[in-house]
């Protein structure tokens, strides 16, 4: 960002834009809410590299700029780098908007970042290790799964060998260690084998296109679809299904809140796609299990049960 008002720096690529352009753009970089709560709105002054605002407010301040600008090209380099959880999932919620329509090449160490693109390619010693989709790689268990694996170390979801052990669960593991006691492994957080068995796609038991209603060929007007979330089997919310992608997780800034400590920050993903709706694992760690058999990716049919942790289900139903 540059001195000046954000007014200026949002409209810096297109400088003949309209208001109504202006608010249009900053409206889809989920930052227009956040400009009008201020006093001055979008007369207000922005200092130095923009140190009045906070990391996720200047990455979504940039979005709008560059939506308004409408490049066919964009190079978004380590976009949430810098970002705390919270920002991170506005600042993608945001690039979920930016990306539409464009070639976008994003460098990337947080992973997190990259679950929703066509092609990673992994660097390794300046050569190429590594290429395909997030989901390809992480199943491969090479250098991308090892990197996804060291930086959900300190995930509280984490069920690997965490470094942060409590000093009384340190004393009592050395201890059965100098009595040659091996200590016990964690249990595994869902019913599943040790290693997570290869992903394999549940043939749906009912018709996964039977969406009613006329959405005359825009999903956005009309989703005759919602879910239910149970949390301790209880349920604890819904959501409707009103928009063609949407987040799932533990975090509030996703679409679908799972208020669950076993749900990682980003989980899954519900899409409109083929005339049907698809909830596929982003960066899970549990995973999605469905009528007992975990997945990668599933076509939702009437009344499906997605198992996001062992006590925490999404419910998908269709409305009559």
């Amino acid at each position: 960002l540059f001195e000046g008002t954000i007014l200026e720096n949002i409209k810096l690529g297109r400088p003949e834009a309209t208001n109504e352009e202006i608010v249009a753009a900053a409206t889809q970089a989920h930052i227009h809410d956040t400009i009008m709560s201020l006093p001055e709105g979008y007369d207000t002054k922005v200092r130095e590299r923009g140190k009045n605002f906070s990391g996720g407010q200047r990455q979504r301040l940039a979005i709008a700029r560059a939506i308004l600008t409408n490049s066919p090209i964009l190079v978004l380099d380590e976009p949430t780098a810098s970002l705390d959880v919270e920002a991170e999932v506005e600042v993608l919620r945001a690039i979920d908007k930016l990306v539409v329509g464009r070639t976008v090449l994003m460098i990337s160490h947080r992973l997190s970042t990259l679950g929703n693109v066509d092609e990673i390619i992994v660097l390794k010693d300046g050569r190429i290790a590594e290429q395909g989709t997030y989901q390809e790689l992480k199943r491969q268990n090479g250098v991308f799964a090892g990197l996804l694996k060291e930086q959900n170390r300190y995930n509280v979801d984490y069920q690997g060998g965490s470094m942060i052990v409590p000093q009384a669960e340190l004393d009592r593991l050395i201890k059965q260690q100098v009595q040659g006691a091996s200590p016990p492994r964690p249990p595994s957080p869902l019913p599943l084998p040790p290693n997570r068995p290869e992903s394999v796609r549940v043939p749906p038991t009912r018709d996964p296109y039977a969406f009613r209603g006329n959405s005359n060929g825009n999903p956005q007007q009309k989703l005759n679809a919602r879910v239910f979330i149970e949390v301790d089997g209880k349920i604890v919310g819904q959501r409707l299904l009103d928009k063609p992608v949407l987040t799932v997780g533990r975090l509030s800034g996703n679409d679908i809140q799972v208020p669950s400590q076993r749900v990682s920050r980003l989980h899954a993903k519900i899409r409109w796609e083929n005339n049907a709706w698809v909830i596929e694992d982003v960066e899970s760690l549990n995973g999605l299990v469905i009528r007992g058999q975990l997945v990668e990716r599933h076509v939702l049919s009437n009344g499906d049960r997605v198992h996001v942790a062992p006590t925490a289900v999404v419910r998908f139903e269709l409305i009559p």
